[in-house]
């Protein structure tokens, strides 16, 4: 990324783009009031950059991001905001605001694992995912989570999960994700049998994990994966 520039930068039309998609993330959170505030750029410029409609000047961007630099708002608002929704998964899930600006975050470094496919492994990741592929331009394999699957070709993998204590199943479509290379997307990461489910079916389908995108991860897959998939990167925001 490009959060440290000089006086005299000349930015690209899509770093500008970059910076208006991070200000319209940040509006999910706060009000144009209180952005105005912190970033001493009137609401009325903020909410035109925000809607698309100004493309804001190179001194606008350098001072954007010296200010957000300085006071590391980004990083403060994903670390709060986690730490806040750590028992409301569900509505961490539904706040795209969030999503949006921990994506902002981390996509850089995701361009550069040389991934083709995101697959979202819970249900309530989907919107996440969403986002992540299509801020990347990857495509999305979409596993099937309930147990009717109608015609579609499938591949099914039951596991023993310690964490739920029950057997569960694990079902993607047979052709989506063949021979690729795989971006694993959850909100929580909690459960290592699933994790080495999911893992089996990727390498019967000959793809290989090019990154694992959590907010929340435990300790135990944590470890797995720096044991199993040593290049594999891993992106998280809470060690649980």
């Amino acid at each position: 990324m490009w959060w440290f520039v000089s006086n005299t930068k000349k930015f690209r039309r899509n770093e500008k783009i970059k910076i208006m998609k991070m200000l319209r993330a940040l509006n999910y959170i706060y009000s144009l009031r209180q952005l105005e505030s912190i970033l001493d750029i009137p609401y009325q410029n903020l909410w035109k950059y925000i809607h698309m409609l100004t493309i804001p000047s190179d001194e606008v961007v350098i001072d954007i991001i010296s200010k957000l630099s300085e006071g590391k708002l980004i990083e403060k608002t994903i670390n709060d905001m986690a730490k806040v929704y750590r028992d409301k998964i569900h509505d961490l899930a539904s706040d795209i605001g969030f999503l949006s600006l921990y994506i902002f975050k981390i996509e850089d470094i995701l361009r550069d694992v040389g991934a083709d496919i995101v697959l979202p492994i819970s249900e309530n990741s989907i919107p996440f995912a969403t986002i992540l592929a299509w801020e990347l331009g990857l495509k999305m394999c979409l596993p099937i989570f309930e147990s009717k699957v109608g015609e579609t070709k499938v591949k099914v993998i039951w596991y023993i999960s310690n964490t739920e204590r029950e057997v569960k199943l694990f079902i993607t479509p047979s052709t989506c994700l063949e021979k690729t290379n795989t971006i694993l997307v959850t909100i929580t990461l909690d459960d290592v049998d699933k994790l080495k489910a999911v893992l089996h079916i990727l390498k019967q389908s000959d793809s290989e994990v090019k990154a694992i995108v959590t907010i929340y991860i435990t300790k135990e897959c944590l470890d797995y994966i720096k044991n199993s998939l040593p290049q594999t990167l891993v992106t998280y925001i809470v060690v649980v």
